[in-house]
């Protein structure tokens, strides 16, 4: 399959929200509807092929330190999409405390009211539990185990209304034809549902996207994802990871190329490498590494970062062991790629946390838009990137005017045309 390279812009690249310390930008202006579609308005303009919005299902005190997305993404896409042409827009929704007939009807909804438009990042979460009764997370292969089961009654449900369905007999008052409407009568280890779905399903089944790294992650991707976003620090890491995905892939029936590796990407952009480096250093205030040494906690208790100085190598008594990370419950790649950082030779405590707090474990660059250029060429003519999901950086208007146009020079990405969001990105369809 022949296609260029696709962008997704990050909600977090929204203007209010990566500038509220800025002394003009309010709450309200972080609330504001209208802000929020203006921006959808110019990523489109722009030229990205959809806007992601995250979400995490609970108070996070370090998050919050940050505005977060005020709204809850679904709820906010339903009001975007009429605020936008063709867009496309990727909200997440968790397997381990949702309910697959209340999540099916949403997205079929989404999927009409937008033609085509809205994808589902699909997560099984790495913290909120006790937000849904439980005293514990689920295992993680447990929790893929659950999402396998879930997805499979999200399909069963939006085929089990077919729109064909829907056959507006007037002469005959008949308006569907229930004969086409069938239960799916499933019972499984973690759902009992009977169905039918009592709205029509989608026309094919709207894009799913995915961002698992570990084992199971990896073979819950290869066999149900279209787009996979992935945090990979640097192109070594990110060619071992497309290269186990796309085996994965292969080895559950699907052609390699069917799928998208968008890795996340942020840019520190300068006219040279000072000015670029200066761009980036605005960012880094002894705050932003406080919250960062509260971060890398999140990821993993393990890390006893709290009462070193700065400036000094982080003695390996004070970090996790491989064995440590293996053994937790809850998210494991990103704790994995902050520890690398921390055994790099000569490494201080300083060094790593910037790097969490600015690049939270993504490929970043810091250098002209020319070299941001090269780069990103070079990833993806590697086949380590299809694409990428673009953060903030030193500002996504500086990424949209200085380096989207070079890679339009170079024949690399080109605004797309489609409407619906599985063409905009080259996908094959998936009923």
């Amino acid at each position: 399959m022949t296609r260029g390279l696709r962008l997704v812009a990050s909600e977090h690249a929204f203007g209010p929200i990566a500038r509220w310390r800025e002394p003009d930008v309010t709450p309200a202006d972080i609330t504001d509807l209208d802000q929020h579609a203006a921006y959808a308005q110019w990523v489109e303009d722009a030229g990205f092929d959809a806007l992601f919005y995250t979400d995490f299902l609970g108070f996070d005190p370090v998050k919050q330190l940050n505005p977060r997305l005020p709204f809850d993404p679904m709820t906010l896409t339903a009001a975007l999409i009429g605020r936008t042409e063709h867009l496309g827009f990727i909200t997440t929704a968790s397997t381990t405390f949702g309910a697959p007939f209340h999540l099916a009807r949403s997205l079929a909804s989404l999927d009409r009211l937008s033609g085509g438009r809205v994808a589902w990042n699909v997560v099984t979460s790495f913290t909120g539990e006790r937000n849904f009764g439980l005293d514990g997370l689920p295992a993680p292969g447990q929790r893929y185990a659950r999402a396998q089961e879930f997805l499979d009654v999200v399909d069963a449900l939006w085929a089990s209304y077919p729109q064909s369905a829907v056959v507006d007999d007037k002469a005959g008052g008949r308006y569907v034809d229930v004969s086409q409407v069938r239960s799916i009568d499933h019972v499984g280890e973690y759902f009992s549902v009977s169905g039918p779905l009592d709205k029509p399903g989608p026309a094919q089944r709207p894009v799913l996207v995915q961002a698992g790294s570990s084992p199971a992650g990896i073979a819950f991707a290869a066999r149900n994802a279209d787009v996979v976003f992935v945090a990979v620090p640097d192109l070594e890491q990110a060619l071992d990871y497309a290269g186990r995905l796309r085996a994965e892939v292969a080895a559950a029936g699907r052609a390699p190329d069917s799928l998208l590796v968008m890795p996340g990407f942020r840019a520190f952009l300068g006219r040279d490498d000072a000015e670029a480096r200066r761009a980036r250093s605005r960012h880094v205030t002894p705050d932003v590494l406080e919250k960062a040494r509260r971060v890398v906690l999140r990821e993993s208790d393990h890390f006893q970062l709290t009462d070193l100085e700065l400036d000094v190598p982080i003695p390996a008594s004070h970090l996790p062991t491989d064995a440590d990370l293996d053994a937790s419950v809850g998210r494991r790649s990103r704790a994995q790629i902050y520890l690398r950082w921390a055994r790099e030779p000569g490494a201080t405590l300083r060094h790593v946390l910037e790097r969490i707090a600015l690049e939270h474990g993504h490929f970043a660059l810091t250098a002209t838009p020319d070299a941001v250029a090269d780069e990103l060429e070079r990833w993806f003519v590697a086949g380590a990137a299809d694409g990428f999901m673009v953060g903030y950086g030193s500002g996504i208007a500086q990424f949209v005017d200085e380096v989207m146009p070079l890679l339009a020079e170079r024949g690399l990405w080109k605004p797309p045309t489609d409407h619906d969001l599985r063409g905009r990105l080259g996908l094959p369809e998936r009923g």
